[in-house]
């Protein structure tokens, strides 16, 4: 007999197809398990089954609540969802569609954008909520960019700004001795265009001495020097372990940084990876992007320019021969992953509807 949902929970309502480890689906369901700390969540995705593999791979301890509505449509996935709405008091939602209708129908409601790359459909719904001035949908921006291009277009409606974040409840944090940890220097991510492995592969060819670890390979990329290491993806729930191994990070983001998709992030992003970084107390050298400025600075990490080879080269040099400067940029981006972790998130989200 499925499990009764309580009145005054939260509808979490998500287009994932099972099984899925992309960071997209990692961030949804680790929100939700920091939000179910607090409030009763269920999470509506369209097929597929949260078993315990999954559970590892996108790193959650406790099985969320689910209803499956078995579409593949996202039409008839929507209006399946809508017949469990009674429910819920909160909804939370990436569907700009479906956060129009549930605010509609009287729900507090949270849109949560992680793009200004709109459809034409998507710009009228906005629009609309502009026009009928819907208070019941909250709108929320990962960065202060997002929200400054998002505002440019549609002026009357406020957003809130919450950054992305990683959960503090069971991330390891590391030796906490930088000398201790055998790796050099470490990658982990996609491979997709703009995230910088260009950059790595130069200054691979330049250090010659250097191992160069790269974590997310999808079995297309193939290392073009011997000391460039192409490992696959790493499951959620081992990454702090993984990273905590290395002395240096590396997060070599372009200004054409592209998503699966193909959009270009680089003004709006908020990476899953940065958080990660943090948290392990290595030491992180940046791409200098507006958008990592929100969080990152001299005093937590090395941000250089992201096509200056010869920066990345000084950086990393300073970083392993440095060992007191070092430990201090690491504990400072410790001690800053605490501002950002998905406890502290959840709590901002709740407070937008109480």
């Amino acid at each position: 007999m499925q499990e009764r949902i309580v009145y005054m929970s939260w509808l979490v309502f998500t287009d994932i197809v099972l099984p899925n480890v992309r960071a997209n689906v990692i961030q949804r369901f680790q929100m939700a398990e920091a939000l179910s700390d607090i409030e009763d969540v269920t999470v509506i995705i369209k097929r597929g089954r949260l078993d315990e593999n999954i559970m590892e791979n996108i790193g959650i301890r406790k099985a969320a609540k689910v209803i499956t509505t078995g579409y593949s449509s996202i039409t008839l996935h929507r209006l399946s969802a809508l017949l469990y709405l009674y429910s819920f008091r909160v909804v939370y939602t990436r569907d700009i569609f479906f956060s129009f209708i549930t605010a509609i129908l009287g729900k507090k409601t949270i849109l949560e954008l992680h793009t200004c790359n709109f459809s034409r459909s998507q710009r009228i719904v906005f629009k609309a909520i502009e026009l009928l001035n819907i208070s019941r949908v909250n709108v929320v921006c990962i960065s202060q960019g997002l929200s400054s291009d998002f505002c440019l277009n549609f002026p009357n409606i406020s957003t809130h700004i919450v950054h992305d974040g990683i959960s503090i409840k069971y991330s390891n944090e590391g030796n906490l001795n930088l000398l201790k940890r055998q790796g050099d220097v470490a990658y982990l991510g996609s491979f997709y265009e703009g995230r910088g492995i260009e950059i790595i592969e130069s200054l691979a060819l330049r250090m010659p001495n250097i191992t160069f670890d790269l974590y997310g390979n999808d079995n297309k990329y193939c290392p073009s020097s011997s000391n460039i290491n192409a490992h696959g993806r790493v499951p959620n729930s081992i990454v702090m372990e993984t990273l905590s191994e290395f002395k240096v990070l590396l997060m070599p983001y372009q200004f054409n940084t592209k998503t699966s998709g193909g959009d270009n992030t680089v003004r709006w992003m908020s990476p899953l990876k940065l958080f990660e970084y943090m948290r392990s107390r290595s030491v992180i050298i940046s791409s200098d992007l507006p958008v990592l400025k929100e969080i990152l600075n001299e005093s937590n990490s090395i941000l250089v320019s992201p096509e200056n080879i010869d920066e990345w080269e000084a950086a990393i040099i300073k970083s392993l021969s440095d060992p007191i400067e070092s430990q201090r940029l690491a504990d400072n981006a410790f001690r800053t992953s605490v501002d950002y972790s998905l406890e502290s998130r959840a709590k901002n989200l709740i407070s937008l509807v109480q």
